[in-house]
């Protein structure tokens, strides 16, 4: 994950995660989708000899977290299996970017954001 941005989000590189953070909440399901996935789609519809309609919507299949906690816990899965140790599943912490974000660009885009999840 070293040279993605925000790959530091849910684990931090580098290091064996003693935990996961999940910036939803436990129950309430998710899109993700695939950066590269979701790049070549955007490029794809800006490539359109055609214009677009306004506000025309183009479905994009990504992966449905049921209960929006699947990536998190396949995150576990993979730790554990080239780790041996089982990192535990915690609550982003939403409050400290809160706190942050006057000083911080990145994080009061974030938290513009967090509706989506």
């Amino acid at each position: 994950m070293q040279g993605q941005q925000g790959a530091g989000v849910l684990v931090k590189p580098e290091r064996v995660a003693r935990s996961v953070s999940n910036p939803g909440r436990v129950g309430v399901g998710h899109q993700w989708a695939y950066l590269p996935d979701v790049a070549r789609t955007m490029v794809a519809l800006l490539a359109r000899p055609d214009p677009l309609d306004a506000f025309a919507t183009f479905h994009f299949g990504g992966h449905w977290d049921v209960g929006g906690s699947q990536m998190a816990q396949a995150i576990c899965c993979v730790v554990a299996r080239r780790s041996g140790k089982t990192p535990s599943i915690a609550a982003f912490p939403w409050w400290l970017m809160r706190l942050a974000d006057p000083f911080v660009e990145t994080l009061r885009e974030l938290q513009e954001m967090r509706y989506l999840w």
